[in-house]
């Protein structure tokens, strides 16, 4: 059960890519916010499936949820939308989610190389970004 309800989560957050692309291409190169929406959609919407047992996708839910998850944090980090740090803490809890319930065993082998070389230069890319529109907005201000 805890399966298909996480691949469910999946497929609702793979639409919700959808809707981004739209709110935060305005001033966005249009195609580059296009090609990471869609390789995030299609990564999560597959994955999605791949927790429903769909053969095809069952086999490959891997290579599509790192693409998905890094796809999605690149849109994040390029386009600096407001919602942001929530969108990134969700793909982040979604990856560890997925790896928790499709490979419980391997969630600490997989963690700490996935955490050193993806979610913490991710961090710091965004920490940095948060805070020079903190600066920026601080220096308008004065």
């Amino acid at each position: 059960m805890r399966r298909v309800i996480v691949g469910w989560i999946l497929i609702v957050h793979a639409l919700a890519h959808v809707s981004a692309d739209v709110w935060t291409s305005v001033s966005d190169p249009l195609w580059f916010t296009t090609i990471l929406c869609t390789i995030a959609f299609v990564g999560y919407f597959s994955t999605g499936l791949a927790l429903f047992r769909m053969p095809v996708a069952r086999d490959h839910w891997k290579a599509l949820l790192l693409s998905a998850t890094l796809a999605s944090l690149t849109f994040i980090v390029w386009t600096r939308p407001a919602w942001g740090m929530i969108g990134a803490a969700l793909d982040i809890a979604l990856f560890l989610l997925v790896i928790d319930v499709m490979q419980p065993t391997w969630l600490g082998f997989v963690l700490a190389p996935v955490n050193a070389l993806v979610f913490e230069p991710m961090h710091f890319i965004m920490e940095r970004g948060m805070l020079r529109g903190i600066r920026a907005r601080a220096e308008r201000l004065s």
